[in-house]
């Protein structure tokens, strides 16, 4: 199979695409044909040795993706062959194929797309445990999203709304690049004086613009 391929630790833009072979499913295990993987900033960790993951060589990145499980090992149950599934490995998605253990895979509606999926299981599963793991919220509590353009902040969004937020505060760039680290500074300010962010005055969920 084709795949990115990571022999030694190495600048993101160095590393391999060549041939590994074709994976064949364990007890308990599937494999995945791969028609879409995400990028995200820690694939480039993984790249280049600088995550808290060391994986063996050689390896292929790709922390999610989504395809069509093509081989089942035994004692799996819940998956069928040609399902279409997205996939939560801890690294393997940069490949035409990956083997994984089945309980990694997850059904996908046929009305999903296989980018979006990709694209869409590290990105709010970061976001979920931020906000229910670390941050233990509780329905009615104050949200602060920093970067909440990128996939992570838009997913926390989201899901904070989900999850019965009360007030959501909203920080991100300028469209000129200027970083808006004066608002969220205001609203970190704000929040640690108890006091509601003033882009926030009157309910609702806003941008902080000034």
């Amino acid at each position: 199979m084709k795949a990115v391929i990571v022999r030694e630790f190495t600048p993101f833009d160095q590393a391999e695409y060549g041939e590994l072979p074709d994976p064949v499913p364990g007890p308990g295990e599937a494999v995945v044909d791969i028609a879409a993987a995400e990028a995200n900033f820690p694939d480039i960790l993984y790249i280049e040795g600088k995550y808290q993951k060391k994986p063996p060589f050689p390896f292929s990145p790709g922390l999610a993706g989504a395809g069509t499980v093509s081989a089942l090992g035994a004692d799996v149950t819940g998956l069928e062959i040609g399902q279409r599934v997205m996939v939560l490995p801890e690294y393997g998605t940069y490949a035409g194929k990956i083997r994984l253990p089945a309980g990694y895979c997850f059904p996908m509606p046929d009305a999903l797309p296989f980018d979006v999926a990709a694209a869409f299981g590290l990105v709010y599963q970061t976001a979920w445990f931020a906000l229910t793991e670390r941050g233990q919220l509780k329905p009615g509590e104050t949200v602060l999203v920093l970067g909440a353009t990128g996939g992570v902040g838009m997913a926390a969004v989201q899901l904070a709304k989900a999850l019965g937020a009360g007030k959501l505060v909203r920080a991100r760039r300028r469209c000129n690049g200027q970083n808006r680290e004066d608002g969220a500074l205001a609203s970190r300010q704000a929040l640690a004086r108890g006091r509601q962010p003033e882009a926030h005055r009157g309910g609702g969920c806003q941008n902080r613009d000034r």
